[in-house]
């Protein structure tokens, strides 16, 4: 066990230990987005002497995908600023700070949202009950593009690394799964099409960060 609280480098990043705290949806933010002094206290004091890396909780890559009224913003003139706060109080304790990005596809919240959930294709989310519209190629090019703004404004944020949320049953895990994904254009023949799109979009958006893909073990 004592190598795991031992410093460690991963690629140009100097971690101070082995352990990584994972997102956490908390609902401590506001409607608009704005980091509270809730949020800032509860990292803060995770980070003092804790992981090395502080992975957030999630920010939705564009509005339709929000699972929560009080998530984390990426989409707004102001989001840079607001998140820096928070990566600001992670540097000060001397750990790192990563933005997890997703879009909730059929899994999204109306209430959060404001709009009906979308998918690859028309699937019945077990949690809200509620059955999603298709996506249309001009809908997913417009998340792809939020991927990509998100992952910029991450980099401004002053965020160290990014994750992309590829599992648990959100939309890039929905367009990897053929039971949900039936689709018969480039997005259903080639299943991996909608998350290499992801992977360059961001990468494009932020090429200075690492990327970690967070996937389902089944």
């Amino acid at each position: 066990m004592k190598q795991f609280f031992e410093p460690f480098s991963l690629g140009d990043l100097k971690l101070t230990n082995h352990f990584v705290f994972p997102p956490i949806k908390t609902g401590y933010g506001t409607p608009d987005g704005r980091v509270t002094d809730r949020q800032i206290t509860y990292y803060r004091q995770i980070a003092s002497d804790g992981p090395a890396v502080l992975i957030l909780e999630p920010a939705a890559v564009t509005p339709d995908g929000r699972e929560h009224p009080k998530q984390l913003s990426v989409h707004h003139p102001y989001s840079s600023s607001e998140l820096k706060k928070l990566t600001d109080t992670i540097h000060e304790q001397g750990r790192l700070a990563c933005l997890h990005l997703n879009h909730a596809g059929a899994a999204a919240n109306p209430r959060a949202s404001g709009a009906q959930p979308l998918a690859p294709t028309a699937v019945t989310c077990p949690t809200t009950g509620l059955t999603a519209e298709v996506l249309s190629t001009e809908q997913i090019g417009a998340i792809v593009e939020g991927y990509r703004s998100a992952a910029a404004t991450g980099a401004a944020a002053g965020f160290d690394l990014i994750e992309v949320q590829g599992g648990h049953g959100y939309l890039l895990s929905q367009f990897l799964n053929a039971a949900i994904n039936q689709r018969d254009d480039e997005y259903g023949k080639d299943r991996l099409h909608f998350a290499s799109q992801v992977l360059a979009a961001v990468r494009e958006g932020a090429p200075q960060l690492p990327l970690v893909l967070r996937i389902s073990g089944n």
